[in-house]
């Protein structure tokens, strides 16, 4: 029997223009709607009371 895989992708991707985020409130949106995974010990240095808990998860 042969396997088949199903590839979901976004619809459109977008790509921020680095030149055009003026303000903290453009990087705060931004981060808001971006997933961002974390690998590693030094990686998380500064970052623990950002990292959000399995209890915390946001649907």
């Amino acid at each position: 029997m042969e396997t088949k895989t199903l590839v979901l992708k976004p619809v459109k991707q977008y790509k921020i223009d680095p030149n055009k985020i003026q303000l903290l409130d453009d990087v705060i949106s931004i981060l808001k709607n971006v997933t961002i995974y974390v690998n590693g010990e030094e990686a998380l240095e500064g970052l623990e009371h950002l990292i959000e808990k399995d209890n915390e998860q946001c649907n």
